[in-house]
């Protein structure tokens, strides 16, 4: 991404949270049914990568620090702000 940080959203915190807790979580919970324990470990390598990770719902951002989300409303919100202040999870797992 060559951002030095970025904000996360709600699903991606509750993805990274639970996978830490037992990666058998994802695909059973109610919310992580969507992801696989693949892009768990691909989020935490990204967030291990990061400099700075900022946890704020609902919070646009601005280029200096992109949203990584898996919401498209809010990605393509943020994205008419600018094309580099959003990020899809989605399109992002496996590229780095």
């Amino acid at each position: 991404m060559g951002a030095s940080g970025f904000f996360i959203d709600a699903n991606l915190l509750v993805l990274l949270v639970a996978g830490s807790v037992d990666t058998r979580l994802i695909g059973r919970h109610r919310r992580l049914r969507e992801f696989t324990v693949e892009q768990y470990e691909g989020l935490r390598e990204l967030v291990g990568a990061a400099e700075r990770v900022f946890v704020m719902p609902n919070t646009l951002t601005t280029p200096e620090t992109p949203l990584v989300t898996v919401d498209l409303d809010l990605y393509v919100v943020a994205s008419k702000v600018d094309h580099r202040a959003a990020f899809n999870f989605n399109h992002l797992y496996g590229h780095w």
